[in-house]
C-alpha cells in the first residue's frame, strides 16, 4: 500500500536511526538555478529550476507547517518519485494520494520532483555522448544542493517511488546508500533484465543493454550499461 509505505518512511526519518557513511555525490560542474517559487497554499510550493542536467523543470514541495517561524531548524526529507507517462508528473502525488494530509504536523520536508514522462531516473548514455537528460544527477546533486541551501533540508533522507519512480528509488538507494535511511518501491519496474512477451522494451530498457526502439526511432538509452554496472537490474537487496 502506498499510504502505509509513505507513513513508514516518515517514521524512519523521525526515528533517528543511524545512516551509513559514504562519499558524497559529485557536484555538478554548473550550478542549477531557481527561476521562481509559486506558493500554492500554506504548505505547498512549486519551485521552478533551470538545470544543466534536465533543463527547466518544476519540483513540488510540502513544507513543514510553521517552518518560517523556526529559521534555524533543518528538516528531514522524503523524496517521492512519480511514474512514467503521467501528464501531471510532479503534481501526481498531491493529486492522487493523501500525502499532504498524512504529513500534516510532521517535521518533514516532502519533495516531489519532475522526472520526465520516461526519464527513468537515470543519466542517459546518449550513444556514448553523455549529457542531458541526466535525471539522477539532477535529483541527487543539483536538487539536493538547492534543498539544503534554500529549504533547510537535513541529511536525514528517505526516498520512495511509484512504477518508474519505484525503480528510481531503488537505483538511488543502491548507487548512493549513504544518502538514504530508507527506500520504498510501489509497483516498481525492478527486474529490468527480464523482457517478457508483451512487455515494452522501452519500459525495461532504461538500464538493460542493447539497442532499444520505440516505433521507428532509437531511444537515447542505446547500449547504456551492463548488468554488472547496475546490480539492481539483476537483484535487489537493501540491508
Amino acid at each position: 500500500m502506498v499510504v502505509r509505505g509513505v507513513t513508514g518512511a516518515c517514521a524512519v526519518l523521525a526515528g533517528g536511526c543511524a545512516a551509513p557513511s559514504g562519499p558524497s555525490a559529485t557536484a555538478s560542474s554548473k550550478a542549477a538555478r531557481v527561476v521562481s517559487v509559486n506558493k500554492i497554499d500554506d504548505r505547498t510550493r512549486d519551485v521552478m529550476i533551470d538545470s544543466p542536467s534536465v533543463g527547466e523543470v518544476t519540483v513540488r514541495l510540502l513544507v513543514p507547517a510553521g517552518s518560517e517561524a523556526d529559521p534555524n531548524r533543518r528538516w528531514p526529507v522524503l523524496y517521492l518519485l512519480h511514474g512514467a507517462n503521467d501528464p501531471d508528473t510532479y503534481r501526481c502525488w498531491t493529486r492522487s494520494t493523501d500525502v499532504a494530509t498524512l504529513t500534516t504536523g510532521l517535521p518533514l520536508l516532502v519533495v516531489m520532483p519532475e522526472a520526465g514522462t520516461e526519464g527513468y531516473c537515470s543519466d542517459w548514455f546518449n550513444e556514448g555522448r553523455g549529457g542531458p537528460p541526466a535525471g539522477e544527477t539532477f535529483h541527487l546533486v543539483e536538487l539536493r544542493q538547492i534543498l539544503e541551501r534554500d529549504w533547510r533540508a537535513s541529511d536525514h533522507r528517505a526516498v520512495a517511488g511509484l512504477s518508474m519512480g519505484g525503480l528510481g528509488a531503488m537505483l538511488y538507494a543502491t548507487h548512493l546508500p549513504h544518502l538514504f535511511r530508507a527506500a520504498a518501491s510501489f509497483s516498481g519496474v525492478l527486474d529490468t533484465m527480464n523482457i517478457q512477451a508483451g512487455r515494452s522494451h522501452r519500459t525495461y530498457g532504461a538500464i538493460a543493454p542493447g539497442t532499444l526502439t520505440s516505433g521507428t526511432s532509437t531511444t537515447p538509452w542505446t547500449k547504456r550499461r551492463t548488468c554488472e554496472e547496475y546490480p539492481c537490474s539483476c537483484h535487489m537487496a537493501l540491508v
